[in-house]
């Protein structure tokens, strides 16, 4: 997304119908289908703004009260595990990862990841898990704040006869900058940090595994690709998940064409 004060409701998430995915004999159907209303996506686009322009923000605040009404009162609230409750029952590992806005997380694993280890994705979806002390049942208006301890994620459901959590893990090294704490490109504050929440002391072990040969690969020059030199990502506990509003979930694959902070930047 352009730094310029632009928002276009045209192909916008509340125009795009919510989708989940489930892998079934190799593919993956829409399910759950609603939309929200385009005043509910102007007002989050220009949320997301919070952290990169103040100007823009006390602007676009302005803009939504004047033509809207109060913020609280015009937008639906979070549909809350409309999605998860029933892909969790899915058989398979679950894996969590915070790498960035949460919109193209979820596509390079569920799409990316997928094409690279066909079969290892049986659900992936969008959402919150926060730190402790984290505030409960947070929307995405607040955690687009940076104040609720929350940071944006995709959880994953996959098969580890296909691919093991660390081939995940270093995966999800290539496709965001871990050198720039809190922040992917324009994106800035902690609910944009490089975290691995892990479920099991096995996927704990492993992470850390994995973190300390990313920054030999730092270390020795292999990756130049990246603004820094050291790895700031965290290897944190999983705590609960709370499941993304609707018409986040496979936004980036839903042909949104909106903007993705994300790249690949090497091969591991």
């Amino acid at each position: 997304m352009s730094t310029g004060f632009v928002v276009s409701l045209a192909g916008s998430r509340g125009v795009q119908a919510g989708k989940a995915r489930v892998a079934s004999k190799g593919a993956f159907v829409p399910a759950l289908r609603g939309a929200a209303p385009a005043v509910h996506t102007f007002a989050l686009a220009l949320s997301r703004r919070r952290s990169q322009a103040v100007t823009g923000t006390v602007v676009g605040l302005a803009m939504i009260s004047s033509l809207f009404g109060k913020m609280g009162g015009s937008a639906p609230g979070p549909v809350r595990d409309s999605k998860w409750s029933q892909l969790e029952k899915i058989e398979g590992e679950t894996a969590t990862f915070g790498a960035g806005c949460f919109w193209g997380t979820e596509k390079y694993f569920g799409k990316d990841f997928e094409t690279k280890f066909p079969g290892a994705m049986k659900a992936t979806a969008v959402g919150y898990m926060g730190i402790d002390g984290a505030k409960p049942n947070p929307t995405y208006r607040e955690v687009c704040t940076g104040a609720t301890g929350h940071v944006e994620v995709a959880q994953v459901k996959f098969d580890s006869k296909v691919a093991s959590f660390e081939d995940l893990c270093k995966f999800f090294f290539t496709f965001h900058d871990c050198t720039t704490k809190d922040r992917q490109g324009n994106d800035a504050g902690f609910q944009y940090a490089s975290v691995v929440f892990y479920h099991t002391p096995e996927q704990k072990a492993i992470a850390e595994k994995v973190k300390a040969e990313m920054q030999a690969k730092l270390d020795g020059s292999e990756i130049k690709t990246m603004q820094g030199s050291k790895c700031e990502t965290r290897i944190l506990p999983a705590t609960k998940f709370y499941t993304g509003e609707e018409y986040h979930q496979t936004y980036l694959e839903s042909g949104a064409g909106s903007y993705c902070n994300h790249r690949k930047y090497f091969d591991w």
